[in-house]
């Protein structure tokens, strides 16, 4: 692998004026939504969710969707080095050289000095391993993927809430996909949880092994009418949302404890179910968006359609198993057992809720917010403490485009011209500027 390293212009632009009605806006969050911090319930059901018994297997469905991304070059692959991006990423190298398309391109975001975000080992052990010689690597400066920081403010002008509040974050890289193609691994966690928690439906089919008490307590609960499973999901409910009122704890009490408890019996069910999430579409429909905007094709093979009827049909009542047991289901051929077998996970928490995030809420109006669910004060007090969480990331996005709904974004930088040298490390901030009008 060559390494070069790209100059990076500092010259500025003018500031990005406030966007015109071709901006592209992203999907609503309801007040509860954002008062809890996640997108709740469901979407109706229609017919096109997908087939009930899909003819493909798992392995062959993601094939499909990765070819669709290859076919739109530059494909370019948000690689993190967990195992998800890991596995797309070697997936997409192998159908590249089957196909004789252009190669994948690994993009990595660098976080000098966050020992939490490190996996440069990892990232390194992946790409050699594949062979791939073209990586793009953008280095991150303090504060700069703040949740209000340069980035977010130009995704928040242009199109507001986004859902994940996070996802301003892929703005740095869909730059450099322009024309072209983005794979994401969202939607492997969601997977993955849903068949590790199908415990009782492993318990009926034999799969695993209880005594009597532990079976008869996860059985019964799983049996249960789904009134009874509410109220038991409520009582349960302890989250650490402490700017919310009284009125806003019980109403998030009520809804997580609904949606839970909607989940039917059976891994292939509660997946099936899944896709209607409004946690799911949201977070496509918001991905499309940022996409559109900058002319990239978005794709989520891990939460796409097809795949998830295929790992439904392939999962059947008890599912595939814990984490590790799908990874190697749907990358067994691909990944080296080292990177199939690790547990660890980067965190960002410290990236995204920064010392901008700081100096905005010690500024911050108290407007902007539904006040019967969030009590203003304990938000602020939240934010300025060492405790500040990611759920409360939409509500101070939300605050900052109420304080600033007039204002431009900052001054940022002229990006790099567009190419993709072999190995290039570039800053973040190169990336802020306007989004081209009517994109």
């Amino acid at each position: 692998m060559k390494q070069s390293q790209a100059a990076v212009p500092q010259a500025a632009v003018p500031q990005v004026p406030p966007p015109e009605s071709s901006s592209l806006p992203g999907p609503a969050l309801r007040p509860l939504e954002l008062a809890v911090g996640t997108p709740l319930g469901f979407d109706p059901p229609r017919q096109a969710w997908g087939p009930t018994h899909p003819t493909v297997s798992p392995v062959a469905a993601l094939e499909d969707e990765l070819s669709a991304a290859l076919a739109r070059p530059p494909c370019l692959v948000s690689f993190s080095g967990g195992r998800d991006s890991s596995g797309l990423l070697a997936l997409a190298a192998k159908l590249s050289r089957e196909k004789g398309l252009p190669a994948p391109i690994p993009v990595t975001m660098l976080f000098p000095g966050d020992s939490a975000a490190e996996e440069s080992e990892w990232q390194t052990t992946v790409v050699r391993e594949l062979g791939l010689d073209d990586w793009v690597r953008i280095e991150v400066r303090q504060g700069e993927l703040d949740a209000v920081g340069p980035v977010a403010q130009v995704v928040l002008k242009r199109h507001g809430l986004l859902w994940p509040p996070n996802l301003y974050m892929h703005y740095p890289i869909l730059r450099r996909a322009r024309g072209g193609s983005l794979v994401t691994g969202f939607g492997g966690d969601e997977v993955a949880q849903l068949s590790a928690s199908a415990r009782a439906e492993r318990l009926v089919v034999r799969q695993q092994r209880a005594g009597a008490t532990d079976l008869l307590v996860t059985l019964g609960f799983a049996l249960a009418p789904k009134a009874l499973r509410a109220v038991a999901y409520r009582l349960r409910f302890h989250e650490e949302l402490p700017w919310l009122t009284e009125e806003g704890y019980a109403a998030a009490r009520a809804a997580t404890a609904a949606e839970s408890a909607a989940y039917p019996f059976g891994f292939d069910r509660k997946l099936r179910l899944a896709k209607r999430s409004r946690y799911r579409t949201t977070s496509l429909a918001s991905l499309e968006v940022l996409g559109a905007s900058l002319d990239v094709q978005l794709f989520s093979p891990l939460a796409a359609d097809p795949v998830m009827d295929a790992i439904a049909a392939k999962g059947g009542i008890p599912g595939l198993g814990y984490r590790a047991d799908m990874v190697r289901l749907l990358f067994g051929g691909v990944l080296p057992p080292a990177v199939l077998a690790r547990r660890s996970k980067a965190s960002f928490t410290a990236q995204i809720l920064s010392e901008a995030s700081v100096s905005f809420a010690a500024q911050w109006s108290g407007e902007g917010l539904d006040k019967g669910l969030v009590d203003p004060q304990k938000l602020r007090e939240h934010w300025l403490s060492d405790q500040r969480s990611a759920p409360s990331t939409a509500l101070l996005q939300a605050a900052w485009l109420h304080d600033n709904s007039t204002s431009a974004p900052p001054v940022g930088h002229q990006p790099p011209s567009a190419s993709h040298a072999p190995m290039k490390q570039e800053m973040a901030g190169s990336y802020v500027e306007e989004p081209p009008s009517g994109s």
